[in-house]
């Protein structure tokens, strides 16, 4: 003779804490920012490329490449300067957000 207990199945939400691996960090190089909307095109940008636009507030922020390494990208920031981006510098971020660099640079690995 079986005896089967009728169960009762309940969905109890559960609470992940996110992994370190979880989080993305990255850099961009920033070659420009503008009220106008230029397309991210390479020919618009001196042949940098690949070219990347967001928007921020009334700003739009154009960047180039996008590393996971910050040695690769102080050698693509060289590139962007002498192609004439004088001004061009080092922005992090941590999946789409932008952090400071020294806080990138301490979870880099």
């Amino acid at each position: 003779m079986r005896f089967f207990r009728k169960l009762k199945v309940v969905d109890v939400p559960v609470k992940t804490v996110p992994s370190k691996s979880d989080f993305k960090i990255y850099f961009r190089v920033q070659i420009a920012a503008s009220k106008s909307r230029i397309e991210a095109k390479s020919y618009n940008f001196k042949g940098l490329s690949p070219i990347y636009r967001e928007k921020e507030g009334d700003l739009y922020r154009y960047y180039f490449a996008k590393e996971t390494s910050y040695k690769k990208v102080l050698k693509l920031k060289r590139k962007a300067e002498k192609k004439g981006y004088k001004s061009a510098f080092v922005v992090s971020f941590n999946g789409n957000e932008k952090i400071k660099l020294d806080k990138a640079l301490g979870k880099a690995k």
